[in-house]
């Protein structure tokens, strides 16, 4: 089971190196899916969103 998740943890940080390396691949992975996509047009999307909210909002009172 341990390897299907890398090295063994006690293998991993007898290494200095190793254990940057480690590290910096998570640190990787977790930007890369968190980053926002290229061409993505999320400031347009929130202010549209916010329009049709307050335009609801208006219409409601």
């Amino acid at each position: 089971m341990a390897a299907m998740f890398g090295p063994r943890y006690a293998r991993l940080f007898k290494s200095r190196w190793a254990a940057l390396l480690w590290a910096a691949g998570i640190l990787f992975t977790a930007w890369s899916f968190a980053s926002e996509q290229p061409g993505a047009d999320g400031d347009a999307n929130a202010q549209a969103a916010s329009d049709t909210q307050v335009a609801a909002l208006v219409n409601a009172f």
